[in-house]
């Protein structure tokens, strides 16, 4: 079995099954293959865009990065503030429905 690294590779050097850009954020993988915001013990080092791990968080969305860019700052600069969080849809499913109702009306 290939690991999302090595399918994602399979897509970058352009086989013919997809555009890397769209396609790559789509293949499933096991979970902190791409490397933290700020990595384990880090003073000064700080990994941006949506190439990053951001545990909780949907890779395809316009905020990811803008969210891993602030987390790199309030842990780098400890900021005692707390980063923003992620809104968790499935935690309430009531908003959800709301969003969807609210998305396909006329």
């Amino acid at each position: 079995m290939t690991t999302a690294s090595q399918r994602a590779k399979s897509y970058l050097v352009g086989d013919g099954t997809g555009s890397p850009s769209a396609t790559v954020f789509l293949i499933r993988d096991a979970g902190m293959e791409r490397p933290l915001v700020v990595p384990k013990d880090a003073e000064n080092l700080a990994f941006l865009g949506q190439s990053t791990e951001i545990p909780e968080d949907v890779v395809l969305t316009v905020e990811y990065p803008v969210r891993g860019a602030m987390h790199a700052v309030h842990r780098l600069l400890g900021v005692k503030k707390a980063a923003p969080g992620t809104c968790h849809v499935y935690a309430h499913p009531a908003v959800a429905v709301e969003t969807l109702k609210k998305a396909f009306a006329a």
